[in-house]
């Protein structure tokens, strides 16, 4: 539940790019843009399903790659997500759906593809993509790869969250700003305690250490511009109300927690060979042909990013 919640807290924001590896967004187009060269253009109104959607990255590019000749929908768990879809996409059709209980009839599309999207739902949602395939149309996937660059990039920004969590920041924080604003509303003088604002400087300085010597990355980026808030925080404390301040606070370690809990998942649907093997079986006991998984290099100086996954239901 707390997985789920971090997602819809992610897509409500009205964010919705890449939470990591966002830097090779080119890429993944120009990787959709040839997939859809050989599009089924002879079809009059192919249909296009972007199954666990986002906001419906690879989708966009199947619309503009087909000219918007066609049925285009957009499926993803999180209610939020197909919001942000649809404000994105229109005019497709979007739609919260579970990747691995599509509300779709049998062989109803012509392409299903995802973008680092199907494997969240586990490898039922690859039996259920193939459940809607249509005669001679094709599958394909951009999905997380266990072990590579974005993995990495997921675990070292998981490992700086933990590590601000460790340092007990958001702990003593709370405690010198509530013991400062608890003395400005007595009228008590000094108006903090010596104590406690030793130990909120402390862990700033701990954890501004522990982001400073970590590789570049979404998270760095968050928690460096996060340490500044809060170090101005604690010096101009005075001239913020207390509820505006903790609140603030107790925003921000919530950020950061649903921030963790999403690399987390992230690394869990990463796929090993062994899933893959898995998937090329499952698409073989649904009739679908010509199944290949390549690894994807997005920078040609660091490990996979993604495994491409493709297949096709004979004609």
């Amino acid at each position: 539940m707390a997985e789920e919640q971090a997602w819809q807290e992610f897509w409500a924001g009205g964010d919705g790019g890449e939470a990591v590896g966002g830097a090779q967004s080119r890429k993944l187009a120009a990787r959709w843009a040839a997939f859809f060269s050989d599009a089924p253009r002879d079809r009059r109104s192919p249909v296009i399903v972007d199954i666990a959607a986002g906001r419906g990255v690879a989708l966009a590019e199947a619309m503009q790659a087909l000219r918007s000749a066609g049925t285009f929908l957009a499926l993803d768990y999180s209610v939020a997500a197909a919001a942000a879809a649809q404000r994105a996409l229109s005019p497709a059709i979007t739609a919260a759906a579970d990747a691995a209980l599509l509300p779709l009839r049998d062989r109803c599309a012509d392409a299903v593809i995802s973008q680092y999207g199907v494997e969240y739902a586990g490898l039922g949602a690859f039996s259920e993509a193939a459940r809607i395939l249509a005669p001679g149309g094709r599958f394909c996937s951009i999905s997380h790869y266990r072990g590579g660059a974005i993995d990495a990039e997921c675990a070292e920004n998981e490992r700086l969250i933990a590590a601000a969590a460790a340092a007990a920041l958001f702990k003593a924080a709370r405690e010198s700003l509530t013991e400062s604003f608890r003395r400005r509303a007595r009228g008590a003088a000094p108006l903090g305690d010596v104590v406690l604002d030793r130990a909120f400087s402390a862990a700033i300085g701990e954890a501004s250490r522990t982001v400073a010597s970590a590789q570049p990355g979404a998270a760095k980026s968050t928690l460096a511009r996060f340490l500044e808030d809060l170090a101005q925080l604690s010096a101009r404390r005075l001239a913020y109300d207390d509820k505006d301040a903790l609140g603030w606070l107790a925003g921000m370690e919530a950020s950061l927690g649903a921030y963790r809990k999403r690399m987390q998942s992230m690394r869990a649907a990463a796929l090993d060979q062994p899933s893959i093997e898995r998937i090329g079986a499952i698409f073989a006991q649904s009739g679908l042909v010509e199944f290949r998984a390549a690894p994807l290099h997005l920078d040609e100086n660091r490990a996979a990013a993604a495994w491409v996954v493709e297949a096709r239901r004979p004609d």
